[in-house]
């Protein structure tokens, strides 16, 4: 079974679940420099820390710390990076959302030029980023809504839906699918390129639950 990786970022907004509960069944818990503060916020502390740590608070025993000065790449690489190490993950990724959207579009940015498919937690449900593949969700009741955000130029076929798509190319800042809506059958197969699926509502667990 694939390891359970919770990686927190240092954004503060509300997601739609419990951090904590979450944090109760992960192997591992990875923070990016203030993310520290986000996980002691939610009642549990990290494994490992990253970043250069200019936004760290404090330093605790029995964390590990790995600091990376590097001034061109963000803490959110660097969190990256140490994922990349952990072998064969299921990532979930807290913490994305705050009051800086230059830092939650950069911290897209770089989930989408890495190779990793990590869950997201959002306000409002979970994001997924699917790289190519033929992808089924059937927990998915029929009435679930779902957006499709490209995170690079992306063909993608959507089956099962109130608007299906056939090789849609979706790119930002030219053609989005919000808020279709999820029948029977649903099946979403991307050609190429990076998806964020944001699902509405949903919770995101590990597997097997």
């Amino acid at each position: 079974m694939a390891k359970r990786i919770l990686a927190v970022l240092g954004g503060v907004s509300t997601a739609n679940q419990s951090l904590s509960q979450l944090a109760k069944r992960a192997d591992r818990i990875i923070a990016a420099d203030s993310g520290q503060d986000v996980c002691k916020a939610a009642g549990f502390l990290p494994h490992l820390v990253v970043g250069d740590f200019d936004s760290l608070s404090e330093k605790l025993p029995a964390i590990e710390y790995r600091e990376d000065l590097d001034q061109d790449r963000s803490d959110c690489d660097k969190l990256l990076d140490a994922l990349m190490t952990e072998g064969e993950a299921d990532v979930i990724i807290g913490g994305l959302e705050g009051d800086r959207l230059d830092h939650m579009l950069s911290s897209l940015t770089s989930i989408a030029k890495s190779s990793l498919s990590p869950r997201i937690l959002l306000m409002g449900g979970v994001g997924h980023v699917l790289r190519a593949g033929n992808w089924k969700f059937a927990e998915f009741q029929p009435g679930t809504t779902f957006s499709l955000l490209p995170l690079a130029p992306s063909v993608v076929t959507v089956k099962g839906v109130e608007w299906e798509l056939e090789n849609a190319t979706l790119e930002f800042g030219k053609f989005l699918s919000l808020s279709n809506i999820i029948r029977d059958n649903f099946e979403l197969i991307i050609q190429s390129g990076v998806v964020l699926a944001v699902f509405n509502g949903e919770l995101a667990r590990w597997q097997p639950d």
